[in-house]
């Protein structure tokens, strides 16, 4: 008797833990890093074009060049 007990409490966890793996899969999960990056890009892009051209990312590093000189 005590076996399926214990069985069925395997069972269940084992169900749970299944969801709960499944439900995480799922989920859309946005880090700081993903945030940081598109407002950094935000920053670089000047002509409102929505793109990252060559210009903008040499101006970019350019000023930072001159800054750290």
């Amino acid at each position: 008797m005590k076996q399926k007990q214990t069985l069925y409490i395997m069972t269940g966890y084992l169900a749970a833990s299944a969801g709960l793996i499944a439900g995480l899969a799922n989920a859309k999960v946005t880090t700081d890093c993903e945030n940081k990056s598109m407002m950094h890009a935000k920053k670089v892009i000047t002509n409102e074009d929505g793109e990252i051209g060559l210009d903008e990312l040499t101006t970019r590093q350019d000023v930072r060049f001159i800054t750290t000189d």
